[in-house]
């Protein structure tokens, strides 16, 4: 089961182009209409994977994808662009 959801959580919830996982993946949820937060690139999304780590479950999440979204949050961060990047 729990690799299934994550396989799923990849699939759902991995945004290509902007190389990071979206909060809110499919327009049709409409939780915040065209608000940036529709497409922002979160720190929390990095949780999942540390605490996966800590807990001897390395290799549960694709390490590519996670580095991607390190860098894309420390991008955003270090570029001061508040708007994609909500931590």
């Amino acid at each position: 089961a729990l690799e299934r959801a994550v396989k799923n959580y990849q699939r759902y919830f991995w945004n290509n182009e902007a190389a990071c996982h979206t909060l809110y993946p499919d327009p049709r949820l409409e939780k915040c209409g065209d608000s940036p937060w529709q497409t922002a690139c979160h720190v929390g999304q990095l949780q999942a994977p540390w605490m996966a780590a800590l807990l001897g479950l390395d290799g549960l999440f694709n390490s590519e994808q996670v580095r991607k979204a390190l860098e894309t949050v420390e991008r955003h961060n270090l570029e001061g662009e508040r708007v994609r990047t909500l931590t």
